[in-house]
């Protein structure tokens, strides 16, 4: 069993032997989740007032190609941010925890490179939506949010074949929930309504005023 595991550790080893000795770079590597055993950084989504009931927040649901998808970004400052190839997911393992990738690689960047990450959650009306440009132009009620863009060394070898350890997003990421955009103002048709509750209660303060003289 020792020599068998000692064969298994040789072979997961070979391509960083190989890489490092070429001393070619890797892509840069993160473990892309937010949760890791009881680690868990959720992600929320917000609930329409109804009568009587402000709007709330919730954990995103559980679910297979559910209504939400996430995203990751990444770049070299906040200002650069833009979206990882691969990286959109609409399973969600449990309660604002999405089924991410614990070896992910950011294509573009290598091993050792200090990155600039975030993540970007919209709701994907049936999978319609297919980007964050999209919610945000929507045209309809949507509901969409991103964490605190935080800063990161990638996992990987880089050009001097120097090895980096992989990481997870869980030691910089917080937790953060969604909010409405594209609501609509107050239409036309409303505002003779409105007019109307107005003048009523003018005209009723104005009848107390009278009378307490």
């Amino acid at each position: 069993m020792r020599n068998m595991r000692s064969v298994l550790s040789l072979f997961t080893l070979l391509p960083l032997i190989g890489t490092t000795a070429w001393g070619q770079a890797t892509p840069g590597r993160v473990a892309y989740v937010n949760q890791s055993g009881l680690d868990k950084v959720p992600i929320y989504t917000i609930v329409a007032a109804s009568p009587g009931h402000p709007a709330s927040s919730i954990p995103i649901p559980k679910g297979t190609a559910g209504p939400y998808t996430v995203e990751l970004w990444y770049g070299t400052d906040v200002n650069s941010l833009a979206p990882a190839s691969g990286s959109q997911i609409r399973d969600w393992a449990g309660p604002g925890v999405f089924k991410g990738n614990a070896n992910f690689d950011i294509v573009g960047t290598k091993g050792g490179e200090k990155v600039w990450l975030e993540l970007r959650v919209w709701e994907n009306l049936g999978g319609t939506i297919t980007s964050w440009a999209a919610a945000e132009h929507a045209g309809v009620p949507i509901r969409l949010g991103e964490s605190a863009a935080f800063s990161l060394t990638l996992g990987g070898v880089d050009d001097a074949a120097k090895l980096y350890q992989p990481v997870t997003m869980l030691s910089e990421l917080k937790t953060f929930g969604l909010h409405y955009v594209n609501v609509p103002e107050p239409t036309l048709w409303s505002l003779p309504l409105l007019a109307l509750i107005t003048a009523k209660a003018w005209r009723r303060n104005a009848k107390g005023t009278f009378l307490n003289r």
